[in-house]
């Protein structure tokens, strides 16, 4: 495998000249890219390390945070929050670099209450195929292209657009070119993003009675009741038991139980409690864990890293949906979900649950790698008729 490492904006156009097949990596968090163990088709690629490039950040006068190169999301957290700041949203990881995940536009927990990352991408530079450096604002309306089949295509699309990524990328404004298309046009050098005032949050770890495997009743309860508190939640997450039982008595987590996570801003805590969850008759608010902020992102953090770590170990390959649906067609969802659940494999289910999207999770011993990957293809081929969006992130 040859590799490429690039210290500077010039040496990476002049490489990007030479239209070398290559892999661009910002950093190596992805759990989706098997690092350790490639394919034989990318063995053929080169792969080209933007690590070393220069890197800094700058705070405008209106709070925007203007990044380059290879920050990460808790180098930029850290950063913010010397200023009294915050990142309106951020992944799990937050060791991957900031740049490199852009051209997903979701982006992690907190778009339940911030909405995604797309919406919070003022402006961009990248290095198209050519070699050069261009400039892509929000602000400006996409307007490249046949007008009139633009404009078919975008009318296509509003049926999606509470959706955190449709079937297909965006063309609404010009940065689209960069978000939801997985970063196929260039490699993102440069970005400015909207930031937040820092406030403190208090997360909730409720536990449902029932797993969502026997009974999911609850579960869509609590889908359906968090719907009408977007101004006061920031986050709604689910992990399941099987999440949940990769942590240690240390954790003081409960274990065997699904949970359903509420991220609220501290100061909205007591009138959130009285107002809301006491109004829960489906929920034991005894039995509610309260964690800091640190302690639940150390948990987060926790879990899919020892779910790799046992997979590794054990040379298992896991297999993951990226599905969203709302109302009536998450239901359906979770019930898909259930089914794959039956069949014998190890799995997990975790993710974005107030969005209606989840991440179903196997994780098959070697002999079985195939039949989980045909049991994926028959579940989408079932949900091809529903308004979801199949690959939200």
């Amino acid at each position: 495998m040859n590799r490429e490492y690039f210290n500077d904006i010039d040496s990476l156009q002049q490489y990007i000249k030479t239209h070398t097949p290559s892999l661009y990596l910002g950093s190596q968090t992805s759990t989706v890219i098997p690092f350790e163990n490639l394919p034989e088709s990318l063995k053929n690629l080169t792969f080209c390390y933007l690590e070393k490039m220069p890197q800094q950040m700058k705070l405008h006068e209106n709070g925007n945070l203007e990044i380059e190169g290879p920050v990460n999301w808790h180098e930029a957290r850290v950063y913010l929050r010397s200023q009294g700041l915050d990142l309106l949203t951020f992944p799990t990881e937050e060791l991957a670099a900031i740049l490199a995940g852009i051209a997903t536009s979701a982006t992690g927990e907190r778009c339940f209450g911030h909405g995604t990352f797309r919406s919070q991408v003022i402006e961009l530079d990248y290095i198209g195929y050519d070699g050069e450096l261009r400039t892509l604002k929000r602000d400006n309306k996409f307007e490249f292209g046949d007008k009139a089949l633009r404009q078919k295509y975008q009318e296509s699309a509003k049926s999606y657009q509470a959706f955190k990524n449709p079937p297909f990328p965006n063309f609404d404004n010009e940065i689209d070119l960069m978000i939801g298309t997985e970063g196929q046009l260039g490699v993102i050098t440069r970005a400015v993003i909207e930031t937040k005032k820092f406030e403190n949050s208090v997360f909730l770890l409720i536990p449902l009675k029932s797993k969502w495997t026997e009974n999911f009743d609850d579960h869509m309860k609590l889908y359906h009741a968090v719907q009408t508190q977007r101004d006061q939640l920031v986050c709604v997450e689910l992990l399941d038991y099987n999440c949940i039982n990769y942590l240690s008595a240390e954790d003081n987590i409960p274990l065997d139980q699904d949970y359903i996570i509420l991220e609220i801003a501290e100061k909205n805590f007591e009138s959130f409690y009285e107002s809301f969850l006491c109004s829960l008759d489906f929920v034991d608010l005894e039995q509610i864990v309260e964690l800091s902020a640190s302690k639940f992102m150390a948990i987060r953090q926790k879990i899919p890293r020892l779910i790799n770590e046992k997979n590794s170990q054990a040379g298992i390959k896991k297999l993951g949906t990226d599905i969203q649906a709302f109302g009536e067609n998450f239901k359906d969802l979770l019930a898909k979900y259930r089914e794959l659940s039956e069949r014998g494999i190890d799995f997990c289910l975790f993710g974005h649950f107030g969005d209606g999207h989840l991440h179903f999770n196997f994780m098959p011993q070697p002999d079985r790698n195939q039949e989980a990957k045909q049991l994926f293809v028959d579940l989408y081929k079932q949900l091809s008729q529903k308004n979801i969006s199949p690959f939200a992130e």
